[in-house]
């Protein structure tokens, strides 16, 4: 599984906890479901145009993988999904303004797991 895709679900499952939607406590039996205001078919769009947006970027073309995250932003409406892949694009080309602008509004779209920024070798 490629590394952007691990850190998707890491990131859904981290959701999914925070949302109640799975448990972790050892008395309860739960069931992992998607969260319901993202569609199955949404989220397995937005896995699909991610990995596309890190092939253009592997090709070096930074603005059609730039447009596949707006995409997949699109598809998982709230969330934080694109940008955060949008960060990883602009950290990888050496961008640092505009890693640091979408970095800046990834956060304050709510995201506060830095230590999972520390261990993403695009930083």
């Amino acid at each position: 599984m490629a590394a952007h895709s691990r850190s998707f679900l890491v990131g859904l499952i981290a959701l999914a906890l925070l949302t109640g939607a799975i448990s972790c406590s050892k008395t309860e039996t739960a069931k992992l479901k998607i969260p319901t205001f993202y569609s199955e078919a949404n989220l397995n769009q937005a896995v699909q145009v991610i990995d596309q947006g890190y092939g253009f970027l592997q090709a070096g073309d930074l603005q059609s993988a730039l447009a596949q995250f707006a995409i997949a932003d699109s598809l998982v409406p709230n969330g934080i999904t694109g940008v955060y892949h949008t960060v990883c694009a602009y950290a990888r080309t050496g961008d640092k303004e505009n890693a640091i602008a979408a970095l800046t509004r990834m956060i304050d779209s709510g995201y506060d797991r830095a230590e999972e920024l520390l261990g993403d070798p695009d930083f």
